[in-house]
């Protein structure tokens, strides 16, 4: 069974249990399926739609864009920016921390 037959199914009210889950997209009772005439086996790959095809040879999973060295840029370009936003807020956090900790006829408002 692929996802359009259930979806077409969904939408035609023969699964009446089935919910949108905004985390996991639509959940179908075991129940629902097996009284739908529906039998259960493994997962269905999802449905291709032109243009969603990796090149000849290359595994959707492995693109270019997706290896693990890529990865691993993003993942130090984005901790240096995070420790470039932490230098930054220091300052104010610290000036905070100390007004806050002077007697009350210390502090001065600027």
């Amino acid at each position: 069974m692929s996802r359009s037959t259930i979806r077409r199914r969904r939408e035609a009210g023969e699964l009446p249990g089935s919910v949108l889950d905004e985390e996991h997209g639509w959940l179908t009772p075991v129940e629902d399926l097996l009284a739908a005439g529906f039998r259960l086996n493994a997962p269905a790959p999802p449905d291709k739609r032109a243009g969603d095809q990796a090149p000849a040879g290359e595994h959707p999973d492995t693109a270019p864009e997706k290896t693990a060295a890529a990865l691993q840029a993003e993942l130090d370009r984005l901790r240096h920016e995070h420790a470039l936003a932490l230098a930054d807020a220091a300052p104010t956090w610290w000036r905070r921390s100390a007004m806050a900790e002077r007697p009350a006829c210390a502090r001065t408002r600027a």
